[in-house]
């Protein structure tokens, strides 16, 4: 026993992750496997660690870890006293260069400072959030009335069998208010100047929705009105009749729809409906970049930049924004091929929401 101790190695492999840096334990066993080539089977210890990224947490698809690796590599853990690889995941670390190129991002020196998981069945917390609500067409010629946290059109629910939840934004076909569909328009009561805003989410599909991911100014500083003049970062748009185009926008006095100048991209997410993804806002003194993602890459697309310039009429992004989340139905940009009755409810689905800013 002594002589077999004696020639065992325990190499510890730590499998980071910051901010921005959550990654897939499927990732960690081809990484294992492309340690061992050489065809031999090996003994492992696999340490799950304290600081599981939560999207692992309660997924039963990631669940059975220890079982997983002795059916790789055929053989039973014992202890650390009796292995070859003794692996730790999922510990945070101090920052260094490692955990700085871990995603090509340099987000050590952040740190988040207000998320909501959503982990509960029920109503919205009122701590976090407030409601927009009302029918009269939010200058878009919008169709639905919008909801003061009714759970038919905004709750919290538990993914089935765990204890991790998302936030429903359910459109459905109803009358209320001369009106004939409900919805939910939830704004942040925090805001922020500057950082880094991530939104896991699905969205919906259907000819007539037009869900949004956005953050509008807390105060009116500048011009004399409160849109556009003070600005509107779009991290995503989308329609229901195109739903695997996303498009990320600024709107400021100089650059609108009105003045036919706004400025956007849109890319194509192929599972934007059928998975969730992780959309992504950096915002700074000098730049706006949104990105989308998954799980293992989540700066994998950049979508849209924006570069400061000029005066408050092109850049007036140095205030305090709140984040908005909703589902429109019609309107001049969701409603230019009708509207499907057929499809109602449809919901879109946000598992979390987290606002990083630097130390």
């Amino acid at each position: 026993m002594w002589h077999r101790l004696m020639q065992v190695v325990c190499i510890t492999l730590i499998f980071l992750y910051q901010m921005g840096g959550e990654l897939d334990f499927r990732a960690l066993l081809l990484k294992i496997q492309d340690l061992l080539s050489d065809n031999d089977r090996h003994r492992f210890l696999f340490l799950l660690g304290e600081d599981v990224p939560r999207y692992m947490r309660d997924d039963p698809s990631l669940s059975g870890t220890l079982r997983v690796l002795e059916s790789l590599f055929e053989k039973a853990i014992i202890s650390d006293q009796d292995c070859d690889y003794l692996i730790k995941a999922f510990k945070k670390i101090h920052c260094n260069d490692a955990a700085k190129r871990l995603q090509g991002y340099s987000n050590c020196d952040c740190v988040c400072v207000w998320e909501d998981n959503f982990d509960w069945n029920g109503v919205v917390d009122p701590n976090k959030w407030d409601f927009d609500v009302g029918g009269d067409g939010w200058g878009n010629e919008e169709q639905q009335n919008y909801t003061n946290n009714r759970r038919e059109n905004a709750r919290c629910e538990l993914f089935p069998g765990t204890k991790n939840g998302r936030l429903i934004v359910e459109a459905r076909r109803e009358n209320m208010s001369n009106t004939m569909y409900t919805s939910a328009r939830l704004k942040s009561k925090a805001s922020w100047t500057y950082g880094r805003l991530q939104i896991r989410a699905k969205l919906p599909d259907g000819r007539g929705l037009w869900p949004a991911l956005w953050m509008l100014p807390q105060n009116e500083t500048y011009g004399l009105q409160y849109w556009p003049d003070n600005g509107a970062m779009n991290l995503i748009e989308q329609v229901g009749y195109d739903p695997l185009r996303i498009t990320s926008s600024v709107n400021t006095y100089a650059y609108n729809h009105m003045r036919h100048n706004t400025p956007m991209n849109s890319i194509i997410v192929r599972d934007a409906i059928s998975n969730f993804k992780i959309y992504t806002l950096d915002w700074n003194e000098n730049k706006i970049e949104m990105f989308v993602g998954d799980d293992t890459n989540q700066f994998a697309n950049s979508i849209f930049v924006w570069n400061k310039k000029g005066d408050w009429t092109q850049w007036p992004f140095d205030k305090p924004f709140f984040l908005l989340i909703n589902i429109a139905v019609g309107g001049r940009i969701g409603g230019q091929q009708g509207i499907d009755n057929n499809i109602f409810p449809r919901r879109m689905e946000i598992d979390w929401v987290r606002l990083y800013q630097r130390r």
